[in-house]
């Protein structure tokens, strides 16, 4: 598979004044994030709330302005673009938000809804109404939905609209930031299904944004781990869900619920509150070592970069060695 989409040191801060002398404080939403995505592939990305998973998906399409870094489509940067040649880029990067219920315009019909993306990239209007009535065909729904506003569509519903407003111009690479997290679980299997099924009729590639490890694992081909802005684990599915090396993904397995909660392998992980997580992050150590059951004074002090322990398998962790998952396991029983 060719690369489509490569990602270099991207960073994204954010600037904000706190108490009654208006302290600078950094929030750094997105910290030297780097990865590559191939066509046809799905690329995972999981972590906890807070952790800079959707900031991340916008800064790829420039919704949000990153801060510093390299994103190139095939071999362009679009970083350098100017409006007009980022429009273009556009039609090949659509994005599906998480939430149905504010993604589309209340007071637009769903053709016209759909029809948006095909108009204002210079569609003429014959082939615009001939393109909403295939893409309605293609996501499931009647094409006398075309008439309705989005208050008269379930949740379900709702979403297949954003998927086929966001197929409109037959992109290479679809951003889905939870997509399903706003759905009950029977329409989440269906809009799910319906992903899978539009990748293989159109090889599409996907980035698909969860903290929801069960989908992340259904969904993605390969899988890249965030705390707090950073990438802290890379790798395909099978080996960051048979084999983990970092204790945060660990952390986050543990937390998918079993029917025998004693059978779970770590228990009792700390938890810490932000503030205290930015004085740590601050001093250049890692960034888990607080909530970490395996810290060492190494780890308070030491800068900890991606490292490749296996081929393909990437990970943030000074203590990682080959068979650590045992060493965990072995750990905490």
């Amino acid at each position: 598979m060719s690369e489509l989409l490569r990602v270099v040191n991207l960073k994204k801060y954010f600037y904000t004044k706190t108490g009654f002398f208006g302290k600078k404080e950094v929030i750094k939403a997105v910290d030297n994030v780097s990865f590559i995505v191939k066509e046809g592939e799905t690329l995972g990305i999981v972590g906890e709330s807070g952790s800079g998973k959707t900031t991340l998906g916008k800064c790829l399409l420039r919704l949000v302005e990153p801060t510093s870094g390299e994103i190139y489509f095939r071999d362009v940067n679009i970083l350098k673009l100017d409006r007009k040649e980022l429009k273009k880029i556009r039609r090949n990067m659509q994005i599906i938000f998480q939430n149905p219920y504010s993604s589309l315009d209340p007071r637009m019909k769903i053709g016209k809804i759909i029809e948006e993306p095909l108009k204002i990239h210079g569609v003429s209007v014959s082939e615009r109404s001939k393109r909403v009535y295939e893409l309605l065909d293609l996501v499931g729904l009647p094409r006398s939905f075309t008439r309705r506003y989005p208050h008269m569509l379930s949740g379900g519903q709702r979403q297949r609209v954003a998927i086929a407003r966001a197929l409109a111009l037959n992109p290479k690479i679809i951003i889905a930031d939870e997509p399903t997290s706003a759905l009950d679980v029977s329409i989440q299997a269906q809009i799910l299904n319906l992903l899978k099924e539009l990748q293989k009729i159109y090889g599409l590639t996907y980035i698909y944004i969860s903290h929801d490890m069960g989908t992340i694992r259904y969904m993605s081909s390969r899988i890249a781990v965030m705390y707090y802005g950073k990438i802290v684990e890379l790798g395909n599915k099978k080996e960051v869900f048979d084999s983990p090396f970092h204790p945060y993904t660990i952390e986050l397995l543990q937390s998918v619920p079993v029917p025998n909660p004693r059978k779970r392998k770590i228990k009792n992980l700390k938890d810490i509150s932000y503030e205290k997580f930015v004085a740590v992050n601050n001093d250049g150590g890692c960034i888990y070592y607080l909530r970490c059951p395996f810290a060492n004074s190494r780890c308070k002090d030491m800068k900890v970069e991606l490292r490749e322990l296996e081929k393909g398998h990437f990970v943030a962790c000074l203590r990682a060695k080959g068979n650590y998952t045992r060493q965990i396991k072995l750990s905490t029983e």
